[in-house]
């Protein structure tokens, strides 16, 4: 056995040298390009199909042969064997070995004619081409050449020539009605970060995103006349990994539906011939992870693309094909949380309007990045507060997921409506220029007055400031004072406050807004100015008669106002209005006044003091009074003057007069600010006696209103109101009242 097999080896080389020493007789020759000269498609279906243009079963290939330089021989016959070789094996892809048809070459005086002979063929896969890769056609040059009785074909010495690298899309089915759905998916770029950063919760950007650029062709059910839609379902395996000391460690994410669809396509795109239907597109492949990555690491996503298919036989569940598989490369993802801090104020961020780019880190963990903000606001109760959008400022990106303000201009917050205004306590104030920096969030804080509190530069002057200016104040998270209190001042001079119902202006140093207490109290000179003080002195400059220049006012001894009696004064609002509520004590010095009911009547006082309380003058006749007061004397009419219009026809009419001599020389004050007082009275008619002078033999006289008090000073009984000797001419307002000496209101002091 081993004697045949060594003669068997030696016949061998022995006819290979005698074969190569026959090529040396043929003519010199080069090969050009290869072409293929068909489609991108191999379909196996044409095999059947007897149309001209359905020949797309084979791979048609050519090639041009030149040939030149002397032979010995008369004829020489020559052909090409193609093959179709896989890009980076260059494996035989199946038994495409057919040559083309042989073709002679004659030689003529030595020159071989024609000197260019087309080579062309057809190469038929015998097994399915795979799209992923890509192709190549070989052409090799063979020459014929004859051992004794032997015709044998070797290769030429030329060199063999090849076409491009070719994709080829083999479509194998031959069935038209078969379940197979016939799909050929691939990727077609690669996968590329589209977003690197996302936010948690935000209802936008809540996923960084990776494009996959892929297309899907289809040919079936070729023998219908209108092409059936399939949806067809595709899916993407996505994995997230990122390079911890140069070893991958997958991160965890949580499936979305990106991964997951379906695609309508139809069986083919008719015309003729038919053709391979083809959806192309760029898949947005979200990414959420299921943990706060580490934004300072470097992370690479993999991503492999599978697509349905059904079996050609039997009725088995839908098989799921893969596709090929694309990696990005290896770069940041920021992974932002959603909170924002400003100092120690805590935003919520949902979106920006930029992407933003990972830049320097700080301490080997912290990111330096841009934001341009779309949509944030502030944390919590006041999250109507939103920052104004397109701000571009930097952020610190911590490990945890939090960004850090980091910039030198502040961020500016605009409110939900404006004015941007709130209640502290029954006081009201509002917030202007809100601004986030480095040290927090603060705003120009605008003080409102509660209603009926009047501050002015100038004593005197009826229109004060609708707001009190605090500038720069730092606030809390809910957007109110970090401080208790407000202080305002104006170094150059003082400003007067007033409070509607009592004609009073209080010079004040400063003005502090206790905010914890809901009060605004009053730093005082000691001064106190009458708010009529200018219209009294416009009256008595006046160019008119003297007559006309008396101001008849049961408030007169207001005019002899000389300070206040404490330099504390505070103001607070009232719980259900919120009107201003004064307490402070006022300090009168001596004067006259006329009252103006009863009329034209002459107080004479020495001074006195008033202590008012939340707006309600303290009855306490060692707290309020008007001391010095002397006799009182009123005069009025016995019977009507002549009025027949008024059906008042006495005449001649008589007139009396009262004197009040005040117990104690005191005048004491009502809730409201009248006048009353206990004391002797006596009656002095001037021209006719009354007819029962017992009524007016001794009494009491006041000064009150003609309504009640307040039901919350009323704990002493209303006092009666008196009838008028004028009767129907008596108006409301303050007058004299009759009333009996044991009635136990007002109270009597013993000081």
């Amino acid at each position: 056995m081993k004697t045949v097999r060594f003669w068997k080896i030696a016949a061998l080389l022995f006819c290979t040298g005698i074969l190569t020493t026959h090529l040396l007789n043929g003519a010199t020759a080069t090969m050009g390009t290869v072409n293929l000269t068909g489609t991108e498609y191999v379909i196996a279906s044409d095999a059947d199909n007897a149309g001209p243009s359905y020949n797309r079963d084979r791979i048609p290939v050519s090639v041009a042969v030149s040939f030149f330089g002397a032979s010995s021989e008369p004829q020489r016959n020559y052909r090409v064997r193609f093959r179709l070789l896989e890009e980076g094996t260059d494996a035989v892809f199946g038994a495409f070995n057919t040559p083309s048809t042989p073709w002679p070459v004659f030689y003529s005086g030595g020159t071989p004619q024609p000197p260019v002979i087309g080579f062309s063929g057809a190469i038929t896969p015998t097994a399915q081409l795979d799209h992923h890769r890509r192709y190549r056609v070989e052409a090799q040059l063979q020459i014929q050449t004859q051992v004794g009785s032997l015709l044998l074909w070797l290769n030429h010495s030329a060199a063999p020539a090849y076409s491009e690298f070719r994709r080829f899309y083999h479509f194998t089915s031959t069935v038209s009605s078969d379940l197979e759905l016939n799909v050929l998916a691939r990727t077609t770029g690669n996968a590329s970060y589209t977003r690197r950063f996302l936010i948690d919760d935000s209802p936008t950007q809540d996923h960084a995103i990776v494009s996959v650029p892929y297309e899907m062709r289809r040919y079936d059910s070729f023998a219908s006349t209108t092409p059936p839609v399939s949806n067809i379902a595709v899916s993407w395996e996505v994995r997230l990994f990122n390079t911890q000391s140069g070893s991958p460690v997958e991160v965890p994410l949580l499936p979305d539906p990106s991964w997951n669809y379906t695609v309508a396509m139809a069986a083919f795109n008719s015309g003729t011939p038919k053709a391979p239907h083809t959806f192309s597109g760029t898949q947005q492949i979200r990414l959420r992870p299921a943990q706060q990555i580490d934004s300072w690491r470097s992370h690479y996503v993999v991503v492999t693309l599978s697509h349905a298919e059904r079996p050609a036989f039997g009725a088995l569940p839908t098989l799921v094909v893969t596709a090929d598989t694309r990696q990005t490369s290896n770069l940041r993802i920021l992974h932002f949380n959603g909170r924002l801090d400003f100092g120690a104020i805590q935003t919520t961020l949902l979106s920006v309007q930029n992407n933003p780019a990972s830049g320097n880190t700080v301490s080997g963990t912290e990111i330096n990045c841009t934001l341009q903000v779309d949509v944030a606001h502030i944390t919590g109760a006041k999250s109507g507060h939103t920052l104004v959008p397109g701000q571009t400022f930097p952020v610190r990106l911590l490990p945890d997921g939090r960004a850090v303000f980091n910039g030198m201009d502040p961020v500016i917050v605009q409110p939900p409506q404006t004015p941007d205004r709130e209640t502290i306590l029954g006081i009201d104030y509002l917030r202007s220029l809100i601004q986030l920096s480095q040290s927090g969030v603060s705003s120009a804080i605008l003080l409102m007055p509660p209603g009926g509190m009047t501050i002015t530069n100038n004593p005197g002057d009826k229109l004060g400031m609708a707001f009190l200016p605090f500038l720069n104040i730092a606030l809390t998270q809910e957007l109110r004072p970090i401080v208790n209190s407000l202080t305002f001042s104006n170094p150059a001079a003082p400003v007067y406050v007033a409070e509607e119902t009592k004609p009073v202006q209080i010079e004040c140093l400063s003005i502090t807004w206790e905010i914890d207490q809901g009060r605004i109290d009053l730093e005082t000179t000691g001064n106190a100015h009458h708010t009529q003080e200018k219209a009294w002195a416009d009256l008595a400059a006046a160019p008119i008669p003297s007559a006309q220049k008396i101001k008849r006012s049961n408030d007169g001894y207001y005019r002899q106002l000389t300070g206040l009696a404490s330099s504390s004064a505070h103001i607070t609002p009232h719980p259900f209005n919120q009107s201003a509520r004064l307490t402070a004590a006022f300090a009168f010095g001596p004067g006259t006044f006329r009252t103006h009911f009863p009329y034209d009547a002459i107080i004479t006082m020495g001074g006195g003091q008033m202590v008012v309380e939340n707006d309600v003058i303290d009855l306490d006749p060692g707290k309020s009074r008007l001391e010095g007061v002397t006799a009182i004397n009123v005069i009025y009419l016995q019977s009507c003057p002549p009025d027949p219009e008024n059906g008042c026809s006495a005449s001649p009419f008589s007139a009396g007069n009262f004197t009040l001599t005040p117990a104690n020389n005191r005048l004491l004050f009502t809730p409201d600010g009248g006048l009353i007082s206990r004391g002797n009275l006596a009656f002095i008619p001037i021209l006719t006696p009354p007819s029962d002078p017992s009524t007016v033999s001794c009494g009491a006289l006041s000064m009150i209103p003609t309504r009640a008090p307040p039901p919350s000073q009323n704990a002493s009984p209303t006092p009666p109101q008196a009838v008028s000797p004028k009767g129907p001419s008596m108006l409301p307002g303050i007058f004299f009242a009759f009333r009996s000496v044991t009635s136990a209101w007002p109270p009597v002091s013993s000081t």
